[in-house]
């Protein structure tokens, strides 16, 4: 039985829009090759199209390491994989229960090789180089960085079917119920999500003006109290001439609800209610759960207002106002998360990211 293990290289976008850089493959464990998709060159492009397809079609199984992504991103050049063939070795580490589902964990884990990262090869942040233009000095490391990554997504997928092969009702779940989702699964991050763009900004605007109604109520509350936090405060700043630290005294300009210093201190020292702390540090907490046992105990507007500004933005600032920036570029104004079919380790469900749909605040 012959097994193509494929993974794809391209750039830092959405897989819907990314741009190809380049796949590497494997048929046997210790042995990959990488064939880039050179940008600006359409015969060089062509050759590697018809190398891919070429190579799926002698295979009997093509194994990727979360599929749904590559497969958007081959899609995009013409290349189309039958999902019959196609397996994925993410959703076989869920299926086979595995703490941590990445490929260089699993390399690790079970292969002990050590892959390098992509921020390994490529850097991070502003500085980060192009995968689609990777320079000469930095492409040896481009390809086995590249080839690592199909060699052990070959290698992990010949030892999950021996695993599986051990249970059968774990073989019958990857078979039956996951495998047949894939074509699914893909389908939905194609298409996307359709979002009514106009009623959305009506939102917003609508959520700002309840954002500072809720923070003028909170301004009323706390009144003067903190004035002798709002005033001044000292910042130790580093004087370039002499290296020495001076102390800087700077004015707030009004109460800020998001500040945790402010609210500890209206909450525990102002009011002089009992401190309430974090489960996990210890420390004194104004977090949801501190407020709400505070609320159930002692009649203070503050909580209900708080509570009610903290959930409007959330929502005005983590959704609405980061929606925008991943809808398609290219025309649809489509969103297109990408739905990972391993799902949340504690429920098993679906779980989708970029954005999270199942991430809501449940109270606001």
């Amino acid at each position: 039985m012959k097994i193509l293990a494929l993974d794809t290289e391209h750039s830092y976008d959405n897989p819907v829009w990314a741009i190809l850089a380049g796949y590497s493959y494997s048929w046997e464990p210790g042995a990959a090759r990488y064939v880039p998709y050179r940008q600006g060159d359409p015969a060089s492009q062509e050759a590697a199209v018809g190398q891919l397809q070429a190579l799926i079609n002698q295979a009997d199984i093509v194994v990727m390491h979360n599929m749904a992504g590559d497969c958007l991103v081959l899609e995009g050049v013409g290349v189309t994989i039958p999902y019959d063939k196609l397996h994925d070795t993410i959703v076989g580490a869920a299926v086979l229960q595995e703490e941590d589902l990445g490929l260089k964990d699993l390399g690790a884990k079970h292969h002990g090789v050590y892959m390098a990262t992509i921020d390994d090869v490529l850097g991070s942040g502003k500085g980060r180089v192009d995968p689609c233009n990777v320079p000469p000095e930095l492409w040896e490391q481009w390809v086995e960085y590249a080839c690592a990554d199909a060699d052990i997504t070959g290698r992990e997928f010949r030892r999950q079917q021996v695993e599986l092969a051990k249970d059968p009702l774990l073989l019958n779940v990857y078979e039956n119920i996951e495998r047949p989702c894939f074509e699914a699964v893909v389908a939905m991050q194609r298409n996307g999500v359709l979002v009514d763009w106009p009623k959305l900004e009506e939102l917003d605007k609508e959520l700002e003006g309840l954002v500072q109604s809720e923070y003028q109520a909170l301004v009323e509350i706390v009144g003067s109290s903190l004035d002798h936090l709002l005033i001044t405060y000292t910042k130790g700043r580093l004087d370039k001439k002499t290296g020495q630290r001076i102390n800087v005294k700077e004015k707030r300009a009004s109460f800020n609800p998001a500040s945790n210093l402010q609210v500890h201190e209206f909450l525990y020292r102002i009011r002089g209610y009992p401190a309430q702390t974090n489960i996990k540090s210890g420390n004194e907490s104004a977090d949801e759960r501190s407020i709400y046992a505070l609320w159930e105990k002692r009649d203070d507007l503050f909580f209900p207002h708080i509570l009610e500004w903290r959930g409007l933005t959330t929502l005005k600032t983590r959704y609405l106002a980061s929606l925008p920036r991943l809808q398609n570029p290219n025309g649809n104004k489509r969103l297109h998360p990408s739905f990972n079919l391993w799902g949340a380790k504690q429920t098993g469900r679906m779980a989708s990211n970029e954005p999270n749909f199942q991430n809501i605040p449940v109270r606001s």
